[in-house]
């Protein structure tokens, strides 16, 4: 499936990026072997939000984004994202 989604991008010229779990727990949390839970504490502290209002499975994307940013040298830049 990710191969398709990749592939459709490309073909309309979208650009995508890929970034292993572990790459995008480190960016945000310093460790690419955090607990989902360490993961979204920390988004929610980077992007000042209410944990008890961003699930898991947000918090990750979030993080996706936010490692994509660091890693592509958009607003949060320089490796790690502080």
């Amino acid at each position: 499936a990710r191969g398709v989604i990749l592939l459709a991008a490309a073909l309309r010229g979208v650009p995508a990026a890929e970034y292993a779990p572990a790459e995008i727990k480190a960016a945000v949390t310093g460790n690419g072997g955090a607990a989902k839970q360490q993961v979204q504490w920390m988004v929610c502290q980077l992007m000042k939000l209410e944990p008890s209002r961003v699930s898991e499975d947000a918090a990750d994307a979030l993080a996706a984004a936010l490692c994509h940013a660091a890693r592509s040298g958009g607003p949060v830049s320089g490796g790690n994202v502080r």
